[in-house]
């Protein structure tokens, strides 16, 4: 039978089997690296070092896909109270099953999907419209002109769209004031346009607007038979790189950077929880392990 002080010196050949003495500058110093922490160092030295970089570049990020302060105000208002309650949540769910380790993969999974899908997702650019007045100037009323800016259009008539119809500020009888404007919707499909430039010097062009069909019973009840008296209100698109449902998109943003944000905070307290269930578990001290998180947060931006 072992005596206790044969048991104890068992135990600290096999603990002191994990330690890899390295000397230092001077022979007599000495500094001990448990190798059974060395994944766990360099995994909380990585992950808060990316993580801690992460929250420096979002809000950048954010601003340049088209969100304001307000925007970003809202969302991280919203997402302190989730953020508390996902972290009660997990440990619950941990408590339960007893363990820890598959609720943090499953979170950090989470994460690098909400992470890569970040920069897939369009701007939340709002699409401006530019609004263009011709004038008729035949009388079959279906050719109308305009001078305005050449990057109006950007070459892409197909994002021009007319529909207002209306008359000019002259003098008009009693019947004709009480008529009735048709607006019809003609959209690029109706429509050719065309764009001269009218001097190399200036940046005005001289559009031409034609109508595949005749719309003059489309225009007005009026019995008005001069052409020049008509006005057709048509809008374009200023911006090529911009969405129409741009409120749909800011939801979608708004809950990946929640749910970015939760996985992110319950990742650090798992973290947290599995360090100092190894510590206790190989005798370690929590300290010496929990030193390297704080030292990769701040090595980051």
């Amino acid at each position: 039978m072992e005596s206790p002080s044969q048991l104890n010196s068992d135990n600290k050949s096999m603990k002191n089997g994990h330690i890899l003495q390295k000397t230092g500058i001077c022979s007599e110093s000495k500094i001990n690296i448990n190798k059974t922490f060395i994944p766990v160092k360099m995994a909380l030295f990585f992950w808060f070092a990316a993580s801690f970089s992460a929250i420096a570049f979002i809000p950048v990020f954010m601003k340049h896909q088209g969100f304001t302060v307000a925007n970003f105000a809202i969302i991280r208002t919203i997402n302190i109270p989730l953020q508390f309650s996902g972290g009660v949540v997990s440990g619950i769910f941990a408590d339960k099953i007893g363990k820890v380790k598959p609720i943090m993969i499953g979170y950090f999974i989470i994460y690098l999907l909400v992470t890569l899908s970040f920069p897939l997702m369009p701007r939340v650019t709002e699409c401006g419209s530019n609004t263009m007045n011709f004038t008729c100037q035949v009388d079959d009323f279906t050719r109308f002109t305009a001078d305005y800016s050449c990057s109006i259009l950007n070459n892409n008539p197909q994002k021009m769209s007319c529909s207002k119809i209306s008359l000019r500020n002259e003098t008009f009888s009693e019947n004709q004031r009480n008529c009735m404007h048709v607006n019809k919707v003609y959209t690029s499909e109706d429509i050719i346009i065309e764009k001269y430039m009218l001097n190399n010097n200036s940046d005005v062009c001289l559009y031409n607007l034609s109508l595949k069909i005749n719309p003059t019973e489309n225009l007005t009840t009026c019995g008005i038979e001069n052409c020049d008296l008509f006005i057709l209100s048509c809008t374009s698109k200023s911006s090529t790189n911009c969405i129409e449902n741009k409120e749909v998109w800011i939801l979608i943003y708004c809950i990946a950077f929640i749910v970015y944000d939760v996985t992110r905070s319950t990742l650090f307290k798992l973290f947290d929880v599995i360090v100092m269930d190894l510590t206790v578990e190989h005798d370690s001290d929590y300290g010496r392990q929990r030193v390297w998180s704080m030292i990769g947060g701040l090595s980051g931006p």
